[in-house]
């Protein structure tokens, strides 16, 4: 009897083990992510995960029930994830799931295809449950079988063992990041089950609600704020109006390093920009030094702070864009053709989500870039080809409205020290550091992204179209932080500077300016000095920090305020000020964090 029942227990676990191994196969194929190989340790952490479940239920169920269970949530979940990673360019995760009436309405414009790798993954798990049947009397057990129960707590302390190790060591094996720059590097190096944990824990307290928040009372403040600064255009005004075309770009790592280190070249890499006429120039404060593109692009099109948000987050990942104002969808309001860009994959930090969710009519990314060119043996594509191709779509776009691109570069990306010395067009002079070669290399890339920027505007100089440019970069480059210089070392005011990336506007009219220097602003404000460059309409959102900006011009994402790069606003001594910028949260919590959002449009 007892070696029966040894031998019954045997079985019942064994049968639990590969229960769990077929979920894990079903969750890794539905993500189609096969360049990427799982180590031994992160196959053996998502099995004891799923082990630890299942071991779990089994105590309170048949355990043939609970095959029959977990093969059908596993396998639905599976084909339900392929899915929605081939329409919606992400794994499904919880997250989603609230979005999922949405998905569902997206879903129905498109062709539905019978796959093979969901095909595959129902006819496994149809022929599992089957299985399951066949084997009820071997394997039923919820009778109380006081082998099988401690066997299963066995395997089920083993593998909680296992999970804390890999979690909690040292070293852990747990996943290092899950939605950074590429959610398939992620899935793929650690498995589909852990990033689903860990993005579960990432979407935990994102945002920051400001002290005394009251919807309420933003409405009144929203509605005094539209009658004391007269904003009173309605819709079918402001649809009727003449704009100028915008071509807002951020352009990878474009920083001056001269703005942190005293040093000569043997040439200006800045010269063919500086010699635009009527160009317009200052530094825009990005949220992080030498990284964080992602950060940078969503303060940019969204001018929502990070300031109020958990620190280190990717918003394209973790932030539900849909129906959020954006610079996209207010010019998508007043009648704007708008095309969102960038040379790399759709799901780079997520971005084939973002850029449709953000509003944009139309997203181009890497196949559907022709004739891209590099410098020397750098693999990013080089910042003339990749306007070659915008500039084709731009003249693609409805000639019946104003138009509006959004392009986000590569071709300064580090590392640099990809090419040879002779490469190299632009080189320090007499400067005793270690990363010569690096800054030579690295000058060079900017070199040629003044170049062409320059063909790019003299493009749209014979244009008929009133045009606008706007360029910033998105971060200083990696090795910026090693190069300041013993007078700049104050913390503040390197860190601001860290921060700055160039700034130019230029228009192929004139703008009627009266100061060319925009000098230091934040990213949050760009888009709202943008539009007032442009003299387009700003919504009394943008309009709000148009004016915040007069009174502050830098917040950064730490939630620090500056006048400049060196001077730094106590706010405890300033209520007004502080009250200013508090009514800003606000707004911007209400952006974000809620699903009762205000229009910031016009009525």
């Amino acid at each position: 009897m007892i070696e029966k029942q040894i031998k019954h227990s045997f079985v019942e676990n064994v049968y639990i083990i590969v229960i769990s191994f077929l979920e894990f196969l079903f969750l890794q194929v539905s993500i189609t992510v096969f360049d990427y190989h799982l180590s031994v340790p992160i196959i053996l952490l998502n099995l004891c995960i799923l082990i630890i479940l299942n071991e779990t239920i089994a105590f309170f169920i048949d355990t043939y029930i609970l095959g029959m269970i977990s093969l059908s949530v596993s396998g639905l979940w599976s084909i339900a994830c392929y899915y929605t990673v081939l329409y919606h360019g992400m794994p499904l995760t919880f997250g989603e799931l609230k979005n999922l009436g949405t998905a569902m309405g997206v879903l129905a414009s498109y062709e539905f295809r019978i796959e093979k790798c969901p095909l595959t993954v129902l006819c496994v798990a149809v022929l599992g449950i089957i299985a399951s049947g066949f084997m009820r009397k071997r394997i039923k057990s919820h009778s109380f079988n006081k082998s099988s129960y401690i066997v299963g707590m066995m395997i089920w302390s083993v593998s909680l063992i296992y999970i804390l190790f890999s979690y909690f060591l040292a070293n852990p094996v747990r996943p290092k990041y899950v939605i950074n720059w590429s959610w398939k590097e992620a899935y793929g190096t650690y498995g589909y089950l852990t990033c689903l944990i860990e993005d579960i824990y990432s979407r935990k307290d994102i945002f920051i609600e400001p002290s005394g928040y009251d919807r309420k009372y933003l409405e009144e403040v929203c509605e005094n704020y539209k009658i004391d600064n007269k904003i009173s255009l309605d819709n079918e005004t402001l649809m009727n109006r003449d704009y100028p075309d915008i071509i807002l770009i951020l352009n990878e790592s474009l920083y001056d390093l001269k703005w942190v280190v005293d040093m000569e070249t043997d040439s200006d890499y800045f010269m063919n920009i500086h010699s635009l006429d009527g160009l317009l120039y200052g530094y825009s404060v990005v949220p992080y030094i030498a990284g964080g593109t992602n950060c940078s692009e969503y303060e940019l099109l969204t001018s929502n702070s990070l300031s109020m948000m958990r620190s280190g987050i990717t918003p394209f990942n973790v932030i539900n864009l849909d129906c959020s104002n954006s610079i996209v969808s207010h010019l998508g309001c007043i009648g704007y053709d708008t095309l969102g860009t960038h040379t790399e994959p759709k799901n780079n930090y997520n971005r084939g989500y973002a850029y449709n969710a953000l509003g944009f009519n139309s997203v181009k990314f890497d196949n559907d870039y022709s004739e891209l060119e590099y410098y020397g043996n750098r693999w990013f594509e080089s910042d003339e080809s990749v306007y070659k191709n915008v500039e084709e779509w731009y003249e693609e776009m409805d000639s019946s409205s104003p138009r509006f691109i959004y392009l986000l570069t590569i071709q300064n990306h580090g590392n640099y020290d990809e090419n040879n010395e002779e490469y190299d067009t632009v080189h320090v002079v007499n400067y005793q550091g270690d990363n010569e070669s690096l800054i030579n290399e690295y000058l060079t890339c900017i070199s040629q992204t003044d170049e062409a920027f320059y063909d790019f505007a003299r493009y749209f100089c014979t244009s008929d179209r009133r045009v606008i440019l706007c360029m910033l970069g998105d971060h200083c480059p990696p090795f910026a932080p090693a190069l300041l210089d013993d007078y700049k070392t104050d913390y503040e005011g390197s860190n601001i500077r860290l921060r700055e990336t160039p700034l130019f506007i230029w228009a192929n009219y004139d703008l009627d300016v009266d100061d060319y220097n925009l000098g230091e602003i934040s990213m949050i404000d760009i888009i709202p000095k943008l539009l007032d460059i442009a003299d387009v309409p700003k919504s009394y959102y943008y309009d709000y920090i148009y004016n915040m900006q007069q009174r502050i011009p830098i917040l950064t994402a730490d939630g620090y305020c500056f006048k400049n790069s060196a001077e730094r606003i106590d706010l405890s001594q300033n209520d007004e000020l502080s009250d200013y910028l508090e009514k800003y949260y606000y707004m911007e919590y209400n952006n974000v964090a809620t699903s009762n959002k205000i229009e910031w449009f016009y009525n």
